[in-house]
């Protein structure tokens, strides 16, 4: 009785942690259809759009990701974002293949499914409270974390760096996260896209599953 107890609430807990609520009592076939229609809309949302102006390019990305982690959970959202991006280079090439973006992307789509897509949220505060702690580790651990860091070690030779003290290294980071996020402007684009996402409530609220 024990073992098929905890069996039931580990698969319970792999199905919540995979699956949106969404998706959880949906066939298989069903699933992999929404996985590929989820990855096929990341494809398109890397490969159109964005915008340059200027210096500051303009995506919606972040927002993109943050809503497939809402709808497909966080194991599906990860894969349809990382593999979106993966997709959306191939078919629109530029540069080098950068794996941390689909990995960061991915990580997003997790943290929104983890955070935004429970049953639980239906109050609006409560959602809102939620999309700002959102917001906030989707920043530091996706937008800076992984896609700057990446950048500062392939455009700023950042591994010079590590052969000086720490503190020298951290001057330097700061000082590229200065430049490309104050200077050039990609701060802008990433409050877009939080502001987009704070929408979410608003624009999502007939879903059952955010409005039960």
């Amino acid at each position: 009785m024990f073992f098929e107890k905890f069996s039931n609430a580990l698969s319970n807990f792999w199905q919540k942690l995979i699956f949106s609520p969404l998706l959880t009592d949906k066939p298989k076939a069903k699933k992999i259809a929404y996985l590929g229609l989820a990855t096929a809309f990341s494809v398109v949302a890397n490969t159109f759009f964005e915008v340059k102006l200027g210096v500051v390019q303009f995506s919606f990305t972040i927002a993109v990701c943050a809503l497939l982690g809402i709808l497909m959970g966080a194991g599906y959202g990860f894969v349809a974002c990382f593999v979106g991006d993966a997709i959306g280079f191939f078919l629109h090439p530029f540069g080098a293949y950068m794996p941390w973006v689909g990995l960061s992307n991915g990580l997003i789509a997790v943290l929104a499914g983890l955070l935004l897509a429970e049953e639980k949220l239906r109050k609006t505060s409560t959602r809102y409270k939620m999309t700002a702690i959102f917001c906030l580790l989707s920043f530091v651990i996706c937008t800076v974390g992984i896609t700057n860091t990446a950048f500062f070690f392939l455009y700023a030779n950042g591994a010079s760096y590590l052969t000086q003290s720490i503190k020298d290294f951290f001057v330097n980071y700061l000082a590229y996260f200065a430049s490309r996020f104050f200077i050039r402007g990609q701060i802008w684009s990433c409050i877009v896209n939080y502001a987009v996402i704070f929408l979410f409530p608003i624009l999502l609220k007939k879903l059952p599953f955010l409005s039960k």
